[in-house]
């Protein structure tokens, strides 16, 4: 117990000082569509949250995401910056 009372301590000292006194910022990205980009859309099916990974020659971006909620097929895309999606590879 005693131990706990020194880390609350600790911690009431450390969020008291100026070390601290800085914000993070936030961005709401729902309400900024300029940053949003559609990967695939399909009439009456959900397609799962896409994975994206830029690769290392800077210019390709790979993404992968499920055709349905967490299961069913894979869908993997490839996209070079500035040009469209490729279709399903």
């Amino acid at each position: 117990m005693k131990q706990f009372g020194i880390l609350i301590m600790f911690f009431s000292l450390l969020i008291g000082s100026d070390s601290m006194s800085f914000t993070i910022p936030t961005i709401e990205l729902n309400k900024r569509t300029d940053l949003q980009t559609i990967v695939d859309q399909e009439d009456g099916i959900y397609l799962g949250h896409s994975s994206m990974v830029l690769l290392e020659d800077g210019n390709t971006i790979l993404i992968v995401y499920p055709k349905g909620h967490g299961k069913g097929e894979i869908i993997y895309k490839r996209r070079e910056i500035g040009l469209e999606l490729t279709k399903t590879l």
